[in-house]
């Protein structure tokens, strides 16, 4: 089992008031590195409670990236024990059982949590001394909260949201990991296109999270749960009807494992409704009020493109928009390569269809999956790759009846949406059909 003690640190890193470190039983620490500066901006004082998530996920996310699954039995699930500070341990320790369960979904790995009392102030004197010299402050307002991650189907919902509430303004919630992928800069071009098209209509906080130095696993799960966190707290700033929305289309939500191989790993499960609804149950236990959605969760992304309520804006924008979730690390592999999207993860492949099926421009990608001669040292060959998992997905056309119960398998749903769940899925995957028999990477006779 791998232990860490979260220590409270003074300093003012980053601004954000507080140092986070991760304490190793051999007395090794792991700083995390974070920022909430646009909060500490912000006029009205932080809710402890939803700053104690916010801090909550950060150690969670430092400790997933400190610790490799290679010393994993099975070279995947690990086990860890985290001691947490938090303002009120009686609350948290009452909810422990649903923060074990919940994170233990989200990551694949056994969990197991202890909450004590803090034993300093979360924002010091050196802090407070350098807030009342900020001179620049942040706003948040309006009628609600949106994630805004720099990729399409936050695009999407920012605009539908704006759209659909005329008279209304709406904060944009934004995180990124430095580390992982240069999200922030993906936030900046999108606002520039949104700020003047919805003069006066929109806040924005922007948090940064990562750990200081190389961490020893990157499959960055729990990277969106901070993002989500973000979110949470930026709605407490709400005078009314503390909404979160979650925009992520249903088929990356649902996390629907391409091949039996592939159940529940390798795809972020921060959407997926169970863990929503765990959310719901953990910030309920906690009395941090937020209420969370998505409206897109029985939306492919094709007809979230298709549908959205100001189409011109969105296809001025949406080339700018990133999706991928390899951008970084794909780079390594394919020499020369420069799009911001790598073409071959399931985000990607995705993003292609979904763009193909709307007759929209898919934009430049690393490697093209039609041609190997793209894929430098990328084996999208190998049965469980993404590209060869999603052929099989499209060519195996799991039944109704197979689709249900692979659901159930990789989380719980709801049954009285059985049919809405089981239709989506069986929509993805002709939208990624047509895109692959078009492109020619499955033949017609395959396909018949």
């Amino acid at each position: 089992m791998t232990s860490f003690t979260v220590r409270l640190g003074g300093g003012n890193y980053g601004n954000s008031g507080s140092s986070l470190f991760l304490t190793r039983p051999d007395g090794s620490e792991v700083q995390l590195g974070h920022s909430i500066e646009d909060f500490a901006r912000l006029r009205r004082p932080i809710d402890p409670r939803a700053l104690d998530f916010v801090l909550f996920a950060l150690a969670v996310y430092g400790c997933d990236r400190a610790a490799s699954r290679d010393a994993a039995d099975d070279g995947w699930t690990r086990q860890f024990m985290l001691q947490m500070p938090v303002s009120d341990p009686a609350a948290w320790n009452s909810a422990r059982g649903i923060a074990e369960h919940m994170v233990s979904f989200l990551t694949g790995d056994e969990w197991h949590f202890e909450f004590v009392a803090q034993d300093c102030e979360i924002f010091g004197k050196e802090f407070c001394k350098a807030k009342r010299s900020f001179r620049h402050r942040t706003k948040a307002g309006g009628a609600a909260v949106s994630l805004f991650s720099g990729g399409l189907d936050s695009l999407i919902g920012v605009i539908d949201w704006l759209e659909q509430n005329p008279d209304q303004a709406l904060t944009l919630s934004g995180a990124y990991d430095p580390d992982a992928e240069p999200a922030g800069a993906d936030q900046e071009r999108l606002f520039a296109h949104l700020q003047p098209a919805y003069p006066n209509r929109l806040h924005r906080l922007t948090s940064r999270m990562g750990i200081r130095g190389a961490g020893a696993e990157s499959s960055y799960r729990s990277r969106s749960f901070c993002f989500v966190s973000f979110g949470v707290l930026a709605a407490q700033f709400l005078d009314n009807g503390r909404t979160l929305i979650i925009p992520e289309n249903g088929s990356i939500a649902l996390n629907y494992p391409l091949t039996p191989a592939r159940s529940g790993s390798l795809s972020t499960r921060t959407v997926h409704p169970y863990f929503l609804q765990q959310l719901r149950e953990l910030l309920a236990a906690l009395s941090v009020d937020c209420t969370l959605t998505n409206p897109y969760e029985f939306k492919t992304k094709g007809e979230m493109i298709a549908e959205c309520r100001n189409a011109a804006l969105l296809k001025q924008a949406y080339l700018e928009s990133v999706s991928c979730g390899n951008r970084k690390r794909y780079k390594a592999h394919v020499s020369g390569a420069t799009a911001d999207h790598c073409g071959c993860c399931v985000p990607c492949l995705y993003r292609q269809a979904a763009l193909h099926r709307n007759n929209w421009l898919e934009g430049d990608y690393g490697v093209r999956i039609e041609d190997p001669s793209t894929w430098g040292k990328l084996k999208l060959g190998d049965p469980n790759q993404s590209v060869e998992a999603t052929k099989e997905f499209v060519l195996r056309r799991d039944s109704d009846r197979q689709v249900w119960r692979t659901i159930l398998a990789n989380g719980r749903v709801t049954l009285a949406h059985k049919s809405d769940y089981v239709s989506l899925v069986q929509r993805q995957r002709t939208e990624l059909e047509t895109w692959l028999v078009d492109l020619g990477v499955i033949s017609v006779a395959s396909h018949d």
